[in-house]
Order: structure tokens, then C-alpha cells, then sequence
């Protein structure tokens, strides 16, 4: 396959090694090669495959292909839908996203809902929602991070966090 398409693209029969892709069902390589090549079809190719993804339930690829286009809160709202937060938590930390605050919102109960506590309580923090960014760290047994939250803002409550780590720390040995 490999070898095929790079005789066709050294002959610059950049249509055929397409199409060969495209029966073989390799809908990203064909989209690849018509971007590498500028080819007048490259855009509408791409729009294909997305829709392709879509229609047959392949949410996570089409997010990661959203990602890839650079358009990151679609990418987020498509991992969500696909019951995968950890992967739209870690497109926002990694570009920074911050807006819109509905969406930042769900991701946040969305990894709570998954058991993926430390991290809710990080996207609680960074909606300043405190209390509900404490809750998350406690019930998933971020002692470290909730000793932190309450140094810079529950400090009457660092002591009781610190009793709390420790019974925890007596029963789990």
C-alpha cells in the first residue's frame, strides 16, 4: 500500500493514489495526500471524512480531527459528547481555553460524574467555584491539593484537612 501510493506520487498521479486510498477505505491517508498536495479537492475531502466519522459513531476520531484543525472548543464539545472528559480536560489545560464558561462548566461535571475528582476540583478552581473545587478534591482523596485550596482560602480549615489526611493515611496504611 505504502509502496504503491509513493510510485503513483513520485509519477505525480496524486488523483489515483487518492482513490486508492479511498477504496481501501483509508479515508484519512486520501485526505493527507490531497493536503500535502494541494490538491482543489483537499477541503471538501476533509469535510467528507468528518461527516463520515460522525455518521458512523466515531466521535473520538472526529474530535482528534478537529483538534488537528486547530478548532479546539468543537474537538471539546465533540469528546464530551463521546463520554471521553479526560480528553477535552487536557485539550483545555493544554491551550489554555477558558471561554465558554458553559462548556469549561460541563467538563467539570463530566469528570466528576467519571471519578476523575483531583482533576474536577482543578477545573472548579479554575472557575473560582472554591467550595465545589474542596468537595471534588476531598472525595477523590486530594489531600495535597485540598490543603493547598485551604492555605490560600479556607485557612481555618487546614488543620482539620490535615486530620483528615492523616486518619485517611491510619486506614489505608
Amino acid at each position: 500500500e505504502k509502496s504503491a501510493e509513493n510510485i503513483l506520487l513520485v509519477q505525480n498521479q496524486t488523483d489515483e493514489a487518492i482513490r486508492m486510498h479511498r477504496q481501501l477505505h483509508n479515508f484519512k491517508r486520501s485526505v493527507f495526500i490531497a493536503e500535502e498536495n494541494s490538491h482543489k479537492d483537499a477541503r471538501s475531502m476533509r469535510h467528507e471524512y468528518f461527516k463520515y466519522l460522525m455518521d458512523s459513531h466515531q466521535v473520538s476520531k472526529a474530535a482528534q480531527l478537529k483538534e488537528e484543525e486547530g478548532d479546539f472548543v468543537q474537538a471539546v464539545e465533540l469528546y464530551l459528547s463521546g463520554s471521553m472528559p479526560g480528553c477535552a480536560a487536557r485539550l483545555i489545560k493544554q491551550h489554555g481555553i477558558s471561554h465558554p464558561p458553559s462548556m469549561i462548566e460541563r467538563v467539570a461535571v463530566s469528570l466528576t460524574s467519571g471519578g476523575l475528582h483531583e482533576l474536577a476540583g482543578e477545573f472548579y478552581e479554575r472557575m473560582d467555584q472554591l467550595q465545589r473545587a474542596m468537595d471534588a478534591y476531598l472525595r477523590g482523596t486530594s489531600f495535597r491539593k485540598a490543603v493547598e485550596l485551604a492555605r490560600r482560602h479556607f485557612p481555618a480549615r487546614v488543620v482539620e484537612l490535615h486530620h483528615l489526611w492523616g486518619d485517611y493515611l491510619c486506614e489505608h496504611n
